[in-house]
């Protein structure tokens, strides 16, 4: 293969290879060069599964609630009900394999952050609705409403 043949094939390779990784949502800067390729895929979300839409309250090693995506900026947990936490148990939501924590759950707004610690939530009762939403700075919060 001639020398301008292999250089032909390997700058194809690299457009396809620049359209795969924007296809995943990374920015790819037109003087990226090869060796810069392999730093872009390790900044593509990790994922795959039917679940990255979705977010997980979970505590210790477990789910306790699904939220599910129902438009572009708000997750709605469908099952509402008792929130039960022992209280040295620790606590956080997770979406597209990122933790992200809580001061606790109370009524109305708990901003999610990706800093901190998994806490305990302060109140434990009966909670009628619960969803998460996304802000146009893309800040997360979690906005519960208990029953009376």
């Amino acid at each position: 293969m001639a020398i301008s043949d292999e250089i032909t094939r390997l700058q194809q390779a690299k457009s396809a290879l620049k359209t795969s990784i924007e296809g995943k949502g990374v920015t790819v800067s037109s003087s990226a060069k090869l060796e810069d390729y392999p730093a872009l895929v390790d900044s593509i979300e990790a994922g795959g599964g039917s679940g990255d839409n979705d977010w997980y309250l979970m505590r210790s090693l477990s789910r306790a609630f699904v939220f599910t995506k129902t438009d572009d900026t708000t997750w709605t947990e469908m099952d509402a009900g008792f929130i039960s936490f022992n209280r040295g148990e620790q606590i956080y939501f997770q979406y597209k394999g990122e933790k992200y924590y809580v001061n606790g759950l109370d009524i109305g707004d708990n901003p999610l952050s990706k800093t901190g610690q998994p806490t305990t939530p302060i109140q434990l009762r009966n909670f009628h609705t619960a969803t998460i939403t996304k802000d146009a700075s893309g800040n997360f919060t979690a906005h519960m409403t208990y029953d009376e």
